[in-house]
This record gives structure tokens, C-alpha cells and sequence, in this order.
């Protein structure tokens, strides 16, 4: 976006994430900007955390397609997510949601990944990529990637 558009249009694609992000936001979920494009969001309810993600990269896809329509080709800017239970360790939480937002950004972008812990605990570990331990929401399985 701003190698396209400029960094004031990328400063405001931002604001319209937050606006957007603010909107849908229920209690108890926590909303903090790591920094760059990268946002955490921290809650011990993981089901209401995915659905949050999901409304809000389909409200954000939305925005986009509106606000861009004639000034960017596709791909037009869309949301990824990692999602992972948040533990007592807030790194770990972090790092795991990380690998998963990798993945998703791997799987094609414009879609939300999860960690699992119990996958994590089968899988053998051959020093290969961590991202075998994500698997797509289950729940969300029909409204992942496309538009």
C-alpha cells in the first residue's frame, strides 16, 4: 500500500482497520498494535476471538474493495490472522500466533489460521518448519481465502 499509494493513504488504511476492529470488539478481547500492519489480539475465548477475526477480515475486505475499487489492482490489502489460546507465558502466546499468521500468509493470504497445542504435542519434531502445528479454523472452513 504505501509503495503504491503513499504512506498517508497507509496511515489511514490503518485507521480504518482500528475503526473497524473497535466496532466489532466484544469483552474480553484485548486490542493492541504491535506495530507495522501487525495487531494482537488477546483473549482467553478463543471461539469468540475467531469469530472477531473472521468479521473483521470480512468487514476489512469490504472496506477495501469500496475504497480502492478504481485505484489498486487486486490484490487489494486483506487481513491475515494467527490465532492461539493465550497462555500464562504471553511470549509463547505470541510466537505461536506468529507461526500461525505465517502460515495463513504462506496459504495465500485472506485467511485465519490456528495453533494447536494438541497437534503440537503428536507431531514429532524433525526440525522442519513450525507451521505443521496450524491447521485452518475448522469452523470457518467455507469463508477461508477468496473474498
Amino acid at each position: 500500500m504505501n509503495d503504491t499509494l503513499g504512506h498517508a493513504e497507509g496511515d489511514q488504511l490503518m485507521v480504518a482497520f482500528s475503526e473497524i476492529l473497535k466496532r466489532l470488539i466484544v469483552h474480553p478481547i484485548l486490542a493492541c498494535r504491535l506495530g507495522g500492519d501487525e495487531f494482537a489480539l488477546l483473549s482467553h475465548d478463543v471461539v469468540t476471538l475467531r469469530s472477531l477475526c473472521e468479521a473483521c477480515r470480512i468487514e476489512f475486505a469490504r472496506h477495501c474493495d469500496r475504497t480502492y475499487q478504481d485505484a489498486l489492482s487486486e490484490p487489494r490489502p486483506r487481513v491475515s490472522a494467527g490465532l492461539t489460546a493465550l497462555s500464562a507465558d504471553l511470549s509463547t502466546s505470541l510466537r505461536t500466533a506468529d507461526v500461525a499468521l505465517y502460515r495463513a500468509k504462506t496459504e495465500g493470504r485472506n485467511r485465519l489460521y490456528e495453533w494447536s497445542e494438541a497437534q503440537a504435542l503428536v507431531t514429532t519434531s524433525d526440525g522442519g518448519d513450525d507451521c505443521r502445528n496450524c491447521r485452518p479454523c475448522e469452523p470457518l472452513r467455507g469463508c477461508m481465502g477468496g473474498r
